[in-house]
């Protein structure tokens, strides 16, 4: 591996892969350790983009049921407004974490 872009485990089976072999980069893997949506390849960035935003939706909707609050504004009951509202608010904190606002 010289670069970024190169397959990061070369060998497979006790035998060295083409060049251009199967197997992910070292960005893909660094992309998949840290959740930064950074790989380059679209289809990867767009499953840490997903995972991402279900894993703040989880936190954020366990603070939510967590604490007392009227969930009237979705028009909804609780039980059906309270994901919404952490899907928003991850959405939300993404968002602001790329910089840009909603």
């Amino acid at each position: 591996m010289t670069n970024a872009h190169d397959t990061a485990s070369p060998i497979l089976y006790g035998q060295v892969m083409a060049e251009n072999g199967k197997g992910l980069t070292a960005i893909e893997h660094a992309a998949i350790h840290t959740g930064q949506p950074v790989s380059g390849t679209e289809w990867l960035d767009d499953m840490i983009r997903a995972q991402r935003r279900e894993r703040l939706a989880g936190q954020i909707l366990q603070s939510l049921v967590a604490r007392d609050g009227d969930d009237s504004a979705y028009g909804l009951d609780m039980v059906k407004a309270r994901p919404l509202l952490a899907c928003d608010y991850a959405d939300a904190l993404i968002a602001a974490l790329e910089g840009g606002a909603k």
